[in-house]
């Protein structure tokens, strides 16, 4: 199994010109799972469900990549939503006219 840092690479729509993010995307056998930022001290983010197992082999290898001691953070699981706070009405729900100017 293998893991890849691909630069994140996108279009600015001001330029109309290729622009690196300050991001790389994060490939295992050949799918995009996650990703992590440039900075010192980035974690991976994972975009997709994966096994624990497959998660530590993953952080394992882009720390071996990166040279430096890497951790993950996992995408929320949707079985952990609770369908009624879904439906829960908020008062930022409602468009305001007065806010426009």
């Amino acid at each position: 199994m293998k893991t890849e840092l691909i630069p994140h690479i996108g279009i600015n729509l001001a330029t109309k010109k290729e622009q690196a993010h300050q991001q790389s995307f994060v490939h295992y056998d050949g799918k995009r799972v996650g990703l992590i930022g440039w900075k010192e001290g980035s974690k991976v983010v994972f975009t997709v469900t994966l096994s624990p197992f497959e998660m530590d082999v993953i952080c394992s290898q882009v720390s071996t990549i990166l040279k430096a001691e890497t951790e993950y953070v996992e995408a929320p699981s949707l079985v952990d939503v609770d369908p009624e706070t879904l439906t829960e009405k908020s008062i930022y729900d409602e468009f305001n006219e007065s806010d426009l100017t």
